[in-house]
């Protein structure tokens, strides 16, 4: 028996004014799946996530969840930015905890499942620190920590190590796929980055622009083959693949 779907989108369009953003989506997202949104500046990928996570809503079409309509944000749906959202006047652990207080849970269990995730993204050392004392990464994986504290069924990631340097972007990398395996939460990412999606992914949606479609999907964990925890940026069919959708891109012969 099949499994339902994650997120559903069906013959999904948006419309600005007078700009189509979208025209007619069709995609199914894989419970547990690690998902990428890929594409040029332009394209809807993030409108497309926007809509997913309930700020938006389709001109025309529907997106479901679990077979629910989506019909605004919920708490299901986890949403991390490419600039992580924090309080500044908060620690770590009391930003971790912000939505857990919102609930209304009791301090000793929020400190409980807040610590947890903390631990789980690695920065158990800096719990008690200011986001201004820490760096672009660990606010990042502060932001990862506060979305996985509240449970969500579905993490929606939204170019979140863009602003990073090379190196701390591949740590992050690799610190996601390490949580996502340990986690087995479904991830929606965009991203702009080629090489980015070959490494996290276990599907790409291709997308292009005027108006923005879905081209084409790629299954890497079949194409590349083999699954995303254990692929190197150095794998000649990787390397392969992103020189081909790099061209695609380029001439946009999708």
């Amino acid at each position: 028996m099949m499994m339902e779907p994650a997120i559903s989108v069906r013959g999904v369009s948006k419309i600005f004014g007078g700009f189509q953003a979208l025209r007619d989506v069709d995609l199914d997202i894989r419970q547990g799946e690690l998902h990428i949104f890929l594409g040029p500046s332009g394209c809807g990928k993030t409108t497309l996530m926007r809509m997913i996570s309930g700020f938006e809503l389709p001109s025309n079409g529907r997106i479901l969840h679990c077979g629910t309509p989506i019909t605004g944000p919920g708490p299901d749906r986890g949403l991390i930015f490419q600039e992580g959202v924090n309080f500044p006047w908060r620690t770590v652990r009391r930003n971790v905890e912000f939505g857990l207080e919102m609930k209304g849970m009791p301090k000793a269990q929020r400190a409980e499942v807040a610590q947890k995730f903390i631990d789980l993204v690695g920065l158990t050392e800096f719990a008690s620190h200011y986001p201004s004392q820490i760096s672009g990464g660990m606010k990042q994986k502060m932001a990862l920590a506060t979305a996985l504290a509240n449970d969500p069924e579905a993490l929606l990631m939204d170019e979140p190590f863009g602003a990073l340097d090379a190196q701390t972007r591949s740590v992050m990398q690799r610190e996601l796929l390490r949580i996502w395996s340990e986690t087995n939460k479904t991830i929606i990412f965009v991203t702009h980055s080629i090489r980015e999606a070959l490494l996290l992914g276990n599907r790409i949606s291709l997308f292009k622009t005027r108006p923005g479609e879905i081209a084409k999907i790629y299954d890497l964990d079949e194409e590349l083959g083999k699954p995303n925890i254990e692929r190197d940026s150095t794998d000649r069919k990787l390397v392969d693949m992103e020189g081909e959708i790099y061209r695609v891109m380029r001439d946009g012969e999708y």
